[in-house]
C-alpha cells in the first residue's frame, strides 16, 4: 500500500511541472517554436478570442498584443500593404466570429487604413498571420490549424 502511494506521489510530482509549463506557456511562445521564428519579448496581451473547446490546438485563435518597442523581428515583415493579406485576415476574423457567435471588439480589429507590416507563415495544416500596426504598436495574430 505504501509503495502504491509513493508511486502515485512520484507520478504526480513528475507530471506537475509538465502540465504547469504547458498551461503557463503563452501562445506566442508556441508560435515561435512551431514556426521557427522570433517575436518581440516585451509584449503585453490585450485581447484574445478563441474557442473554449480547443484541446489539441485546432481551430482559430485571434490575439492582440501591445509591443513595447521596435525590435529586429519586424525587419522580416513586409512593409507594403497587401489586399490579399487584408482579405485573408478579414476572412479568418469573420470565421472566428461565426464560430464563437461573438464579434471581435472594434478596438482590436485590424486597421488596414493605417500603416501596417505583415508576415505570413504556413506549415502543414497550420497558418499564422502577423499584422503589426505601426501607430498603435499592436501585433495582431491570427492562428489557424485544421
Amino acid at each position: 500500500m505504501k509503495k502504491r502511494i509513493i508511486a502515485v506521489v512520484v507520478v504526480i510530482g513528475l507530471m506537475f511541472p509538465i502540465v504547469y509549463q504547458f498551461i503557463m506557456t503563452k501562445d506566442w511562445h508556441r508560435y515561435e517554436e512551431s514556426f521557427d521564428m522570433s517575436l518581440p519579448s516585451q509584449m503585453i496581451e490585450l485581447y484574445t478570442l478563441k474557442p473554449q473547446d480547443q484541446w489539441f490546438g485546432d481551430g482559430l485563435r485571434y490575439e492582440v498584443y501591445e509591443v513595447k518597442s521596435y525590435t529586429d523581428e519586424f525587419d522580416q515583415f513586409d512593409k507594403i500593404k497587401s489586399l490579399e493579406f487584408e482579405k485573408e485576415m478579414s476572412n479568418y476574423i469573420d470565421e472566428i466570429e461565426a464560430q464563437n457567435q461573438e464579434s471581435v471588439d472594434n478596438d482590436y480589429l485590424p486597421r488596414f487604413n493605417d500603416e501596417y507590416w505583415f508576415k505570413t507563415f504556413k506549415k502543414n495544416n497550420t497558418e499564422l498571420l502577423l499584422c503589426y500596426e505601426v501607430n498603435s504598436k499592436q501585433l495582431k495574430i491570427m492562428y489557424s490549424k485544421i
